[in-house]
């Protein structure tokens, strides 16, 4: 028995599909690339502006109005989140842009219960981060970036250290500003 023929035309149709199937996964990586590309440069001018605002915003935290108490007591502490919190919202009037919101994070671990106090601005959702971000950057007091999914929607925030007042740095008192863009 002789091996089947091929003939031209059934050749033809394949080498049709090949190149169709060609052409076909070459689109497809083109569109992956472009839409990579695109969230690329989306989270580069995102990251920047967070980092703009927080920027614009941590000296007006930083600036003290009923500190320092000179103890380490809960008193020194709610001083501290009275100074932040005012000065929060008289910064943000000023200095965010709407598309991004802010959040201030302050707490005190010395005292019984300990304390956690979440400022930010009305009607914004409140962020939760995780223990691990929270943990490394009031370690290491090196700012970070994080993408989370909160409330059905993505949020990329920029957290960075407040410096805590001398007077609560040995109860063990931190800060946490975050800066937030939904994306």
């Amino acid at each position: 028995m002789e091996p089947p023929m091929h003939t031209p035309r059934a050749t033809g149709r394949r080498v049709l599909l090949a190149a169709g199937a060609l052409l076909a996964l070459a689109l497809a990586a083109l569109i992956v690339a472009m839409v990579v590309r695109a969230s690329r440069g989306t989270s580069t001018r995102v990251d920047g502006a967070l980092r703009a605002t927080a920027t614009r915003l941590l000296p007006a935290l930083t600036a003290r109005g009923r500190l320092p108490i000179s103890d380490s007591t809960l008193n020194s502490y709610k001083a501290w989140v009275y100074d932040t919190e005012f000065a929060l919202v008289r910064a943000v009037q000023r200095s965010v842009p709407r598309d991004q919101f802010v959040q201030v994070q302050l707490s005190d671990p010395s005292t019984a219960p300990p304390q956690i106090q979440a400022l930010g601005e009305p009607g914004r959702p409140v962020v939760r981060l995780d223990s691990a971000t929270v943990q490394s950057v009031t370690q290491s007091h090196s700012p970070t970036y994080t993408t989370l999914q909160q409330g059905g929607q993505r949020l990329r925030v920029y957290v960075l250290a407040v410096p805590t007042p001398a007077a609560l740095q040995p109860a063990g008192a931190t800060g946490l500003l975050e800066v937030v863009a939904p994306l």
